[in-house]
């Protein structure tokens, strides 16, 4: 759900490796509607090749019903990035400008330190630069003037650089982010809940309370939005993905998947879609206790009802089935249904196991004679009073379950 609302940017970052079994792992992450990270998947790599990559990011896309993002942000692997080209070909890939960046020191040691003029006017033409043109005029002026023509890390450098340079990206939607800070930033929150001990039993354990508490913090946000003013801004500058009902309607999927059938992605948009709807609500019985009691009210006729509709498919389903069988079979009998009997008939319709109605039996309480306290009879037909014996039972108007008899239906 998260990803359909806000899967047009994605980071993914495979550096964080705090795990029993030193593994990568790989978070996708976005941004939410309050400048928040929020993951939209996850996985231990066994390694860092472009085969692995490929498998990665299909099997995401699987999960993510075949949406592809509008851009993704990467740092500068050649497996990772030759991945991102087959799985994603429609996608905007941009590589981290951070990544970039502290690579300068190393590749340029000898005019690139702190108080260099070199390192000032080098962030300038990255961070400032108006347009492609006066980029390139001021990159090509810096090579020049510092005699860098026949630096090899540079030359790569600038024949990429509609993936990295900031000038270059300003045509796509990006969140504001130029780096994979966010993916980072998910890593960092790991660290509450797993170290460099924990094995991949309760890594998934972990990982999933770590995932909830990214939730309550959004979760706090939706509150705070709804419970506090805001500053104003003019409506029609603000995207409906930064709103504070960004994630609160559920849009119709426009596509469809390559891994999915249409059928299961149908049953679990409807899923999601309750779900939602009862969030809400959940939402507005916090407001007042007659809000609540209604609620639960209509939630409790709607279950009967749902449980009634089941039980019928359920019937008609079985009906079918026989229907096939007693086609197959001339020597069946044909005939339809099923016996139905108010003593066996639960909650909504539901059919009782035999255990269950012998226990009903055996915990009824039976009616004894008002006289002589004894079972199957009353005092007008008690014979021990009326002189014709004594502790008379009728027999045939008993019924009585033991506990060898619910052993042996056990």
């Amino acid at each position: 759900m998260a990803y359909q609302y806000f899967g047009d940017v994605v980071t993914f970052d495979t550096t964080y490796k705090t795990n029993k079994y030193d593994m990568p792992c790989a978070p996708f992450t976005g941004l939410n509607h309050h400048c928040q990270s929020i993951l939209f998947g996850c996985a231990l790599l066994q390694d860092e090749t472009e085969q692995t990559f490929v498998w990665l990011f299909e099997t995401w896309l699987q999960a993510m019903w075949g949406k592809e993002p509008k851009s993704i942000i990467t740092d500068q692997e050649l497996a990772m990035g030759a991945a991102v080209a087959k799985v994603f070909p429609r996608t905007r890939h941009r590589l981290c400008l951070w990544h970039i960046k502290k690579k300068f020191p190393e590749k340029l040691s000898h005019i690139y330190h702190k108080k260099s003029i070199f390192k000032r006017e080098l962030k300038r033409c990255i961070r400032e630069s108006p347009s492609v043109e006066k980029f390139e005029e001021a990159w090509k002026s810096l090579i020049l003037t510092y005699g860098l023509e026949r630096n090899e890390w540079l030359e790569g450098l600038y024949n990429i650089r509609e993936s990295w340079e900031p000038v270059y990206n300003r045509n796509t939607f990006f969140a504001g982010m130029n780096t994979t800070q966010r993916s980072e930033s998910i890593n960092a929150s790991f660290d509450s809940f797993v170290n460099s001990r924990t094995t991949l039993k309760d890594f998934v354990v972990k990982f999933a309370k770590a995932v909830d508490s990214r939730y309550k913090k959004e979760r706090k946000e939706d509150f705070d939005s709804r419970h506090k003013t805001p500053s104003w801004i003019p409506s029609h500058y603000i995207l409906q993905r930064w709103t504070k009902e960004a994630n609160k309607e559920l849009k119709s999927v426009e596509y469809r998947s390559s891994f999915e059938d249409e059928h299961h992605m149908l049953r679990a948009l409807r899923s999601i879609h309750v779900c939602q709807r009862v969030s809400q609500l959940s939402y507005f019985a916090e407001k007042s206790e007659d809000i609540y009691k209604m609620i639960i009210s209509d939630l409790d006729h709607t279950l009967k009802k749902a449980f009634g509709m089941e039980n019928e498919l359920l019937e008609d389903k079985e009906d079918d089935e026989m229907d096939m069988h007693h086609k197959s079979d001339p020597h069946v009998s044909q005939t339809k249904g099923r016996k139905k009997s108010t003593e066996k008939q639960g909650l909504g319709g539901r059919i009782k196991g035999g255990l269950e109605i012998s226990l009903a039996h055996a915990t009824t309480k039976r009616r004894s004679c008002d006289l002589c306290g004894g079972y199957g009879h009353n005092r007008r037909t008690c014979k021990q009073y009326n002189g014709e014996g004594s502790d008379y039972q009728d027999e045939e108007n008993m019924t009585e379950v033991d506990d060898n008899d619910i052993d042996d239906l056990a």
